[in-house]
């Protein structure tokens, strides 16, 4: 067999019956891999003598498990995210990647083991959960490979899965007319106005303070989100800089939130000063922020029910909002920011079903501007 060159490394069988690949470092010192086949620790020696000549150099230790990584990088992660998002995070490494990948040492994760672990998950949770586990896992890898952990975010190597197209299911005109109607008189109705005209979020609704009020501009700054971890509420921030934003209000939205914070002034003189202590624009009769669960068990569902309408999830508002501003020819670019998406196409990708019906608007407006034949006589257009 052709002995390898100098700087080139070399490979041997150790008394513990391992394999072990020996290459040298551009300092000067070893670094050793170990694997049970020889096939194996050739394979790895290969990789490692590539990536050196790409500049890559692999961390010399590889004691330190998958697991025990992410042990250490939730705890880190901890006081700087979200607590909704944290707790996530903390779920989809404890439910889905620890029992499969936790005990594989850090630097030997390849993109093989992921693209397992995604197949697996693929039968039992579907497209969407396996997503979600692929961001955690990935934001955590580049955490690594920023610290020099590891030689590559091996994450980059996967091929995710792609979500399948949902049909969006929104409310026509008419039917989102016909729930306003149902909420007038409603303790809430100023809230389910807000749903339809500003496309805002729930959570940043039901987290709304008066003081992001300005009712003379006619304005609605998102500031604060109401959050939910296991049942407790908590305001906190909007997560990205897009999501904080100013959103113009209409007229009946204005004369709504007078209305509302009159009977709001009534039930704080009946309960005290100390009702309502977060000064929320919407909140229950005890003065506390909604749990959404009870908020669409007690005051959203019975709505529906009585304005006579199919059920549409709460986010569906949103989205209703959105399509109806898009239909009107609101420019996409606006109703981008109004949504605090990150960017334009974002929003197009999402409300892709409302294209079709933009495009026969454009057609007309090109037909009302440059009429809508170049001939008087038919005839003169035949021979095409």
């Amino acid at each position: 067999m052709k002995r390898r060159g100098k700087g080139e490394g070399s490979i041997r069988l150790r008394p513990d019956g391992r394999w072990e690949a020996r290459h040298q470092l551009p300092d000067g010192s070893q670094k050793s891999l170990y694997a049970k086949t020889r096939q194996e620790a050739a394979r790895r020696l290969n990789e490692a003598l590539n990536d050196l000549e790409r500049g890559i150099i692999t961390p010399k230790d590889g004691r330190q498990t998958l697991g025990a990584y992410l042990e250490g990088w939730l705890i880190t992660k901890k006081p700087t995210v979200e607590p909704t998002y944290w707790r996530r995070l903390e779920e989809q490494v404890r439910i889905y990647i620890n029992p499969t990948l936790g005990k594989v040492p850090l630097t030997q994760l390849t993109a093989q083991h992921i693209q397992r672990l995604y197949a697996q998950m693929l039968d039992k949770w579907g497209v969407p959960r396996v997503q979600k586990v692929h961001v955690a896992l990935h934001k955590a890898l580049n955490d690594a490979l920023r610290m020099d952990l590891v030689a590559r975010n091996v994450a980059d190597q996967v091929d995710k899965p792609k979500v399948q197209h949902v049909e969006m299911h929104v409310y026509t005109p008419e039917q989102a007319q016909q729930l306003l109607t149902a909420a007038e008189g409603n303790r809430l109705e100023a809230l389910y106005v807000l749903m339809l005209t500003t496309a805002c979020r729930l959570g940043e609704l039901l987290g709304l303070r008066w003081e992001a009020l300005d009712l003379e501009r006619r304005e609605l700054q998102v500031s604060s989100v109401l959050k939910e971890v296991k049942g407790h509420r908590s305001l906190g921030r909007p997560k990205t800089p897009h999501s904080r934003r100013t959103i113009p209000l209409t007229q009946l939205a204005v004369d709504l939130l007078r209305k509302h914070h009159k009977a709001q002034l009534a039930e704080r003189l009946k309960n005290g000063p100390d009702w309502n202590p977060q000064q929320l624009v919407f909140c229950t009769s005890n003065g506390t922020g909604y749990l959404v669960s009870n908020w669409r068990r007690q005051q959203y569902k019975p709505l529906i029910t009585r304005a006579g309408l199919p059920y549409l999830h709460p986010h569906g508002l949103r989205h209703t909002a959105a399509t109806l501003l898009l239909l009107d020819g609101v420019p996409a670019i606006v109703v981008s920011r109004m949504l605090g998406h990150s960017n334009v196409a974002f929003t197009l990708q999402t409300y892709g079903h409302v294209l079709a019906e933009m495009r026969e608007m454009a057609r007309d407006a090109m037909e009302r501007r440059f009429g809508s034949s170049l001939a008087t006589n038919p005839e003169e257009l035949t021979g095409f």
